[in-house]
């Protein structure tokens, strides 16, 4: 074989390779997680905005609380090991019933700084909510909580129906049913980003930026937060078609571009800016 040919086979194979790089990588052969597996309860108190009446309306849900987990946190048993728990989501929500509109995002914070990510949808009717909580990475865990607690003031009631409950005590216990894992911070334990206010960064690489008009390609994508970790379960829109980021941040469309130019992709995930990335199409 010629020099020129194995130089060409060269060249093939890594442009495979980087393609395949960006698509199928996964993001365990770098990434240091950490995971919890057991029960915990909480004592904390909610906070609606705005305050939750007897009407049907959007509301911003947000849970600060604290108390202990029993366990096994990253191999390591532990026992009514002190936490504190911080959620928000958004929900169509009223005193007499509520429910997320989309994924909430919570922490679970551990007295040595580790913190347990995770995503949750609910359901509240009366005085009882009940929780499906999903590991960042993997993982999941079901929860109950109440707002029939000792710290309950009377008046809640008369708020609801008047100008609205602005804060309502809330005691919340959890049982996983896989462990909960998620990715380590290196900056220790961040809050989740508040609905509506999505002030934190993604940033969004693909795979290749230059194509000849014509040809299908495969499009490979990775999502990743402003600090480098991968964002799984992020959406991915180009073309019109759309796909979701897997562990690792990793997600890919196939498609024909036939117009000459720049096409845009951008990613968006609950809580974050859009992300864009421009991609130019050559002609044949």
């Amino acid at each position: 074989m010629s020099a020129s040919g194995r130089r060409g086979i060269w060249l093939a194979s890594g442009v495979t390779a980087a393609l395949m790089g960006v698509v199928l990588t996964p993001a365990g052969a770098t990434e240091k997680l950490d995971s919890f597996a057991g029960s915990c309860s909480v004592q904390g108190t909610d906070t609606f905005t705005p305050p939750a009446t007897n009407t049907q309306r959007p509301l911003i849900v947000e849970y600060d609380a604290s108390g202990t987990c029993s366990g096994t946190l990253d191999g390591r048993e532990v026992s009514n090991a002190p936490v504190k728990l911080h959620s928000v989501a958004r929900s169509n929500g009223s005193c007499p019933y509520a429910q997320t509109m989309e994924p909430g995002h919570g922490v679970i914070t551990f007295a040595d700084g580790t913190a347990i990510r995770y995503t949750f949808e609910f359901t509240s009717v009366g005085t009882e909510v009940d929780l499906t909580m999903h590991g960042e990475r993997s993982g999941s865990a079901r929860a109950h909580a109440t707002f029939l607690t000792q710290r309950t003031p009377p008046d809640v009631t008369a708020k609801c129906a008047g100008d609205g409950a602005a804060e309502v005590p809330m005691d919340l216990t959890l049982t996983t049913d896989s462990p909960l894992v998620s990715a380590r911070s290196a900056g220790g334990n961040a809050r989740p980003p508040r609905p509506g206010r999505a002030s934190a960064r993604l940033r969004l690489v693909v795979r290749p930026r230059s194509v000849r008009a014509g040809r299908r390609t495969i499009f490979g994508f990775r999502v990743a937060t402003a600090d480098g970790r991968p964002a799984s379960r992020a959406i991915v829109r180009f073309a019109g078609r759309r796909a979701r980021t897997r562990r690792g941040g990793a997600a890919h469309i196939a498609v024909t571009l036939r117009r000459t130019g720049r096409r845009t992709a951008r990613a968006n995930k609950s809580g974050f800016r859009v992300a864009r990335a421009t991609i130019r199409v050559r002609r044949r």
